[in-house]
């Protein structure tokens, strides 16, 4: 039984591998071109170090990411009681 699941093993990484390497450049992509759209206080390039940091959250996170760009969904607003209490 080992002897014949090393092919699938290998399948496996190597599958998880082109996950991973799909993952870090759509992240970069993101980083560079969507950012701005999801959030509206990351425009411009002076917060290189704020697009260079959220890379890993960005490669975690994309598929629901896209989705959100592809939608066109506003930028989500936290809803804390601190929020719900200035409003009242």
């Amino acid at each position: 039984m080992i002897e014949g699941s090393l092919p699938l093993v290998r399948a496996g990484v190597d599958g998880l591998r082109a996950y991973a390497s799909t993952s870090v450049v759509i992240a970069i992509l993101i980083s560079i071109f969507g950012v701005q759209r999801i959030d509206f206080s990351a425009k411009g390039w002076r917060n290189i170090g704020f697009r260079l940091l959220i890379i890993p959250g960005l490669a975690l996170l994309w598929p629901w990411l896209i989705k959100r760009l592809w939608l066109g969904a506003p930028p989500a607003v936290e809803r804390n009681a601190h929020r719900l209490a200035a409003r009242a």
